[in-house]
């Protein structure tokens, strides 16, 4: 009975230390980054492009676009294509219930956005026409940010495919 009580306390410290710990997600607009996003309608669908500006105190070093939670029915955007400035890489997934689009700065190229600097060349092209996202950014403390931004719509009038198979792809650095 004691080692039970005493996983307990383990548990209950482990949980209050993770709430309060940078790696909870804050769940307000990112009080450290600073976004321009603009979409333009194309041959190949919705040309996302966005520039950051870090306005926090610690570099940047991770930033992701998904559908919100909310909205898990209806038909996902696709990600034909996505890119990178240089100094950063990244992906984007599209699966039944989410799409995400994930930047993560190459530590190898100094690509951390630091403190009042701002970095233009993140984007890519979806299907899907302007809508609401969730935004996160990552600092290098690992404290993450949570807002949104303008972005790639779900299609709520459309039916839901659960069997329809997950796509990932690469961005392209440029």
């Amino acid at each position: 009975m004691k080692t039970f009580n005493g996983a307990a306390l383990i548990v209950s410290a482990s949980l209050s230390l993770l709430i309060n710990s940078p790696l909870w997600c804050q769940n307000e607009p990112p009080s450290n980054l600073q976004v321009s996003a603009t979409s333009n309608q194309s041959s190949d669908g919705y040309e996302y492009d966005y520039k950051f500006k870090n306005v926090g105190d610690k570099d940047l070093m991770r930033i992701q676009l998904f559908t919100p939670e909310e909205q898990t029915h209806g038909r996902m955007p696709a990600i034909r294509k996505c890119w990178a400035p240089k100094g950063w890489m990244g992906s984007a997934s599209k699966n039944p219930m989410n799409t995400i689009i994930i930047w993560v700065a190459n530590g190898n190229a100094g690509g951390d956005l630091p403190p009042g600097q701002e970095l233009a060349g993140f984007g890519f092209v979806s299907d899907a026409s302007p809508g609401t996202v969730t935004l996160t950014a990552s600092d290098v403390s690992m404290a993450m940010f949570k807002g949104q931004t303008s972005g790639p719509s779900v299609d709520k009038t459309a039916a839901s495919n659960y069997q329809a198979p997950s796509v990932s792809i690469n961005c392209e650095t440029k």
